[in-house]
């Protein structure tokens, strides 16, 4: 007679009958030797096909295929982190992009995460910057953050100076208009006696209804004008490939590189970035 082992999943219970065997399970008379057995719990195999001998080559191979590309794929990072300093510049992926025109259309470039864009206009953004040798700014930023406060916030750093040139020059041109007798001057101050003689002043509301527009203006004309000075800058989206993977590990990696090659560290700063940490 045979004895009942209890077994659990994924166990394997070789059971010798032999002259020796104890009593406790089988009859003594029982001294012929039984052939070897293998006993598995129902489902063991679906759910370890590792221990199925009789497993498949083909899907062996996958699983070895894919083993193999991950290993290589780490392997390949932990050289590239070991073999670069921290500050190291990549020079084949140096790449800026005029901040000014980053601003143009709006500020298009940064109302939207790269995430949120279709293929072709990711692949489009990397055409947007070039190569370069040195960068004027490196743009930190939160995508987290509504697009148009970074659009504004970099206006007011990098065009004030226009915008005041375009406002004197609107409000210089109202003056000459006035001069000229272009503009009507419906208004009429009270008579004023200076030097014995009575002047009556005429004006109009034209200087005081041409400040705003000319501040808007100017800020609309800011990114298409030429800027005097160096403005090149990494701005992420555009000086890190979106869709090629190799580039893009080697944009990533090679930040600190982007960061030393550049003159200033401009950080647009806002709330969520320093939230996180309190999330």
């Amino acid at each position: 007679k045979h004895c009942l082992f209890p077994s659990s999943s994924h166990l394997h219970i070789f059971t010798r009958m032999g002259a020796n065997v104890s009593t406790a399970c089988c009859n003594k008379g029982d001294t012929a030797s039984i052939p070897s057995e293998t006993v598995r719990a129902a489902g063991a195999d679906a759910e370890n096909p590792a221990a199925d001998p009789d497993a498949k080559a083909s899907e062996d191979g996958e699983v070895d295929e894919v083993g193999e590309v991950g290993e290589v794929a780490a392997t390949h990072r932990l050289k590239v982190m070991k073999s670069l300093g921290h500050l190291e510049v990549d020079e084949e992926i140096l790449r800026g992009v005029s901040l000014r025109k980053t601003l143009r259309g709006f500020g298009r470039v940064w109302q939207f995460s790269p995430s949120d864009l279709p293929l072709k206009e990711r692949e489009a953004l990397w055409k947007k910057s070039a190569s370069v040798k040195s960068l004027a700014f490196f743009i930190s930023h939160t995508w987290r953050t509504a697009g148009r406060w970074k659009v504004l916030a970099l206006l007011l750093r990098t065009s004030w100076a226009f915008v005041i040139l375009c406002w004197a020059c609107c409000m210089s041109m109202v003056v000459c208009l006035y001069a000229l007798e272009v503009l009507p001057r419906p208004l009429t101050a009270p008579d004023v006696g200076i030097l014995g003689l009575t002047l009556t002043y005429h004006s109009g509301p034209w200087l005081l209804v041409a400040h705003v527009p000319s501040i808007l203006l100017g800020f609309a004309l800011a990114p298409y004008f030429p800027s005097l000075k160096n403005d090149q800058s990494f701005l992420d989206v555009t000086c890190i490939h979106q869709e090629d993977q190799a580039l893009m590990e080697r944009g990533v990696y090679g930040l600190g590189g982007f960061l030393a090659r550049s003159k200033k560290l401009l950080i647009l700063w806002s709330q969520p970035p320093l939230m996180r940490g309190m999330e």
